[in-house]
């Protein structure tokens, strides 16, 4: 399951393993925010794996996903997000690390600029809401 700050979301799909799933940990790298989950696989005789999770798209209740950027990220001082404008209009929302809602704006035009200068350093979940569909990406603040 994924955290999308708000809520606890399945992803995934079932049986990514042919077995039970035993000693199950969660990592994330903190220069990149990448998520891992590593386990010993019963269904690769008992076998540790470990598995990338790189895709944050949660509740999507139609058939396409938006092409939004999000860059630079790294970032510093600023980051850019970039939509399509079928999500004009949309809601911006960005989550601490508790979860909790540091800045929320709506989002008019294909560009944003938002200044994230007085966050302190760490990776922020940004959720972005449109009339049918929500999108989750992150960015990292050094």
């Amino acid at each position: 399951m994924s955290y999308d700050g708000v809520s606890w979301n399945n992803v995934g799909s079932i049986g990514f393993s042919n077995g039970a799933a035993a000693y199950v940990n969660l990592a994330l790298n903190p220069l990149n925010g990448e998520q891992y989950v590593a386990f010993q696989d019963a269904g690769n005789s008992n076998k540790a794996t470990v598995m990338k999770y790189d895709s944050l798209y949660v509740g999507m209740s139609d058939q396409h996903q938006w092409a939004v950027s999000l860059y630079p990220n790294p970032a510093t001082d600023k980051i850019i997000v970039d939509i399509p404008g079928d999500a004009h209009q949309s809601d911006l929302s960005i989550l601490n690390i508790h979860g909790q809602q540091v800045l929320n704006r709506k989002l008019w035009d294909a560009k944003t600029i938002i200044d994230i200068s007085p966050f302190p350093s760490g990776v922020y979940p940004v959720k972005i809401t449109g009339e049918k569909t929500q999108l989750v990406k992150k960015f990292i603040k050094l």
